[in-house]
């Protein structure tokens, strides 16, 4: 809270730290020892933010509505995995926008787009939510002018009279725009793949 109000914090800590400790503002933050880290429980977490943040991602790359909730199946899971869902269900559906989730399904349906995570295989059904065909026609066309434009950049940065003339800070911008240029058609490559599996 500290930030958002000084003045009460700073008397609580003169309260809980003694005169002699100086301000809170200028104090160290406290140190703790390592008995107090727990390997098995850090491992946990963070499969269970790893789950979350690849549910989201594919929601994003495939377009799949905010508000939309949706089924995650989970197959090829190890023990220890699904004790993490077991224990963080809730926690899972609610950050992930998920309205059921199934552990060790035996099918996966049609149209369902598969998700990657550590030690588990998860599947999202998206054919309720999302024109598979039309969304995966906006992809490509989305990766065509990526690729057009990855086209342009090399050829430009590839012109040895740019280089010689341009600005330092001009080329190093177009290097910029060339990089995040690839790494957005990687994704989008990656998202026409899930959907063409679907």
């Amino acid at each position: 809270l500290h930030p958002v109000m000084p003045f009460i914090t700073e008397k609580i800590w003169a309260d809980l730290a003694g005169d002699n400790a100086g301000l809170l503002i200028t104090s160290d933050w406290p140190s703790y020892s390592g008995s107090l880290s727990d390997e098995e429980a850090s491992k946990e977490m963070e499969w269970v933010v790893g789950l979350i943040s690849q549910v989201r991602a594919v929601r994003a790359e495939v377009n799949v509505p905010a508000a939309a909730r949706v089924g995650l199946i989970l197959k090829e899971t190890s023990g220890a995995v699904r004790d993490y869902v077991m224990r963080h269900r809730g926690l899972i559906e609610r950050l992930a926008r998920i309205d059921s989730l199934e552990v060790e399904a035996e099918e996966v349906p049609s149209g369902a787009v598969q998700v990657l995570v550590e030690e588990a295989v998860g599947y999202l059904p998206l054919a309720e939510v999302i024109d598979i065909g039309q969304e995966r026609g906006r992809l490509e066309k989305e990766l065509g002018k990526t690729e057009g434009e990855i086209a342009k950049l090399e050829k430009k940065l590839g012109n040895e009279q740019f280089l010689a003339k341009a600005p330092e800070e001009i080329v190093a911008e177009q290097r910029a725009r060339l990089e995040e240029a690839k790494t957005a058609a990687e994704k989008l490559a990656a998202a026409i793949e899930r959907l063409k599996a679907a």
